[in-house]
């Protein structure tokens, strides 16, 4: 005990400014990472707020001892990087695919919620729904008694979305290299809900129609696919990541990492309309259009026989979640938006968009085409985000989605920008507190408002209630000083949010005043102390 105490001295000798997971006085139980902005969002940036969920891989800190955040959750920021919201309390487990949908006429967001398998690189769980006060109104489960994956959940018309599953069968695995004992494959299921009966309106199976032969990772390459000796560890053949839908064909679009390849179905029978990738593509194209492992394949409008698509091209495969790069076919990964033509079946770049660093995203990623026309695009494993100008692909906002340089211990399954309009259902948080010259702060925050315009501040003292000033908001939490004339140790102090026009929006408690102790950053260890203490335990 005596070296471990001597160990952690040394150790909180090296103590980082607050690199990450900054903390609020009204709210020291939220931690939440802090965003290195690289690019500042310029003027032309599109409107609404940011939607990750980033997460850490245990196993990749401790091999490259890369900053982590230290809750794991789903995040609203601001371009500033200001905190909007945190989901702890209200989401648990692994949370992925966090970001705003309509369900019957309405504004909710979703997220998936449950379990991840890093190795493999899908995971458990259901999808569950908030509404604007955050509180939840649905949680959907899959059909015919299948565990939905966190890769997919589209939300169709605000009446069906659009799921994925992984299904372990056993089968013959002998035509494809198998041995004894290898007999179990995933087959990569798709699903269309009912929103409102859980009705399960179309089923596709991967089995049914792509051979395993197609898979670019044979069985038994590397531990990640699965060695097919237990249901658990399956050979993904496959590995599905997306689906989409365009609503006025009826058709859907999925992407089958594990085929480097993305296949149009039909809505009707599932069969497949065209490929583009992989070993059997209808399309031939040159070497710049190329991609492999990719995610997020995304219908993006029709023109008659031409048919436009959007991908998160990782160039790269991973082991699962984990690191590394296997595989690659070059060292970055880009965002392309593709023209597809089905009359003489080529395929061209419209848009394609590198990271201002030319990172590599070994799994995971997307790539979003917002309302301006600008890109938006997540790069995953790397665990960035980056916004790009429609009109000429310059980056006019970046930012890591940790303070410290990227490293495989913070990363996102995608991210999004997005409109939302938040008025929790839970009331603000304020705390008092006196200072070594007796006067008093108030701190105030309100998890997931993005109404609050000002706020007033109030004392109640020997049974009488009186304003003691105001103040615009200031960002996730607004600090307010005191008059030391209303500081009386028998105050207690409470505040009102106001919104733009002057409406009461909801008030806090009343608190009493506390002293006020240290700073409200706690800091964090260099990651060599950390190592140092703990190698003294």
């Amino acid at each position: 005990m005596k070296n471990f105490l001597l160990g952690l001295s040394a150790a909180l000798a090296h103590v980082y400014p607050c690199h990450a997971n900054s903390r609020y006085r009204s709210r020291p139980d939220l931690s939440p990472p802090s965003l290195n902005i690289t690019i500042p969002a310029t003027s032309d940036v599109g409107s609404g707020f940011l939607f990750v969920a980033p997460y850490s891989i245990d196993r990749a800190y401790k091999l490259d001892g890369s900053s982590r955040p230290e809750q794991p959750a789903a995040y609203i920021f601001r371009d500033d990087g200001d905190l909007v919201w945190s989901s702890v309390g209200y989401i648990s487990g692994f949370v992925g695919n966090f970001h705003v949908a309509t369900l019957s006429g309405k504004p909710v967001i979703l997220a998936n919620e449950g379990t991840i398998d890093t190795l493999h690189g899908h995971g458990y769980g259901h999808v569950a729904f908030l509404d604007q006060r955050y509180q939840r109104v649905k949680t959907v489960t899959g059909g015919n008694h299948k565990v939905l994956d966190l890769h997919e959940f589209t939300v169709q018309n605000g009446k069906t979305a659009v799921v994925e599953i992984y299904d372990q069968l056993q089968v013959d695995l002998r035509p494809y290299g198998g041995k004894d004992g290898q007999t179990w494959i995933v087959d990569a299921v798709v699903q269309e809900l009912d929103l409102e009966t859980g009705k399960v309106l179309f089923e596709w199976h991967s089995l049914d129609h792509v051979d395993p032969t197609d898979s670019v990772l044979t069985l038994n390459q590397r531990g990640s696919l699965g060695d097919g000796r237990t249901a658990i560890d399956a050979w993904d053949y496959f590995h599905i990541n997306s689906v989409d839908k365009n609503n006025t064909e009826g058709n859907y679009l999925i992407s089958g990492r594990h085929v480097s390849a993305i296949y149009k179905l039909d809505g009707k029978t599932g069969k497949i309309i065209w490929q583009i990738g992989g070993k059997h593509s209808n399309f031939s194209f040159g070497d710049e259009l190329e991609f492999a492992f990719q995610h997020d394949a995304r219908f993006q409008g029709r023109d008659g026989d031409i048919q436009y698509i959007s991908l998160f091209d990782n160039g790269a495969g991973s082991n699962g979640h984990q690191g590394g790069d296997k595989d690659k076919i070059r060292d970055y990964s880009t965002g392309k938006l593709l023209k597809l033509n089905t009359s003489d079946w080529t395929a061209s770049i419209v848009k394609e968009v590198e990271h201002p660093d030319r990172l590599l995203a070994p799994s995971q990623g997307n790539t979003q085409i917002l309302p301006n026309g600008n890109l938006f695009v997540h790069w995953g494993q790397a665990g960035t985000i980056t916004e790009y100008r429609a009109n000429d692909s310059v980056p006019i906002f970046n930012a890591y989605l940790d303070t410290f340089a990227p490293g495989r211990g913070v990363q996102n399954y995608r991210g999004f920008r997005q409109e939302w309009k938040g008025t929790p259902t839970e009331p603000p948080a304020l705390v008092a507190l006196t200072t070594e010259d007796g006067s008093v702060e108030l701190y105030v925050s309100w998890n997931g408002d993005t109404e609050t315009h000002t706020w007033k501040f109030y004392v109640r003292e020997d049974g009488k209630e009186r304003e003691v000033g105001q103040s615009a908001r200031k960002g996730f939490e607004t600090k307010f000083e005191v008059p030391v004339r209303h500081s009386g140790k028998s105050a207690e102090f409470f505040a009102r949010a106001f919104d733009s026009n002057g409406k009461s929006l909801s008030k806090t408690e009343r608190a009493t005043i506390r002293q006020k102790i240290g700073s409200s950053s706690l800091g964090r260890l260099r990651p060599d102390a950390q190592q140092q203490a703990i190698n003294e335990l």
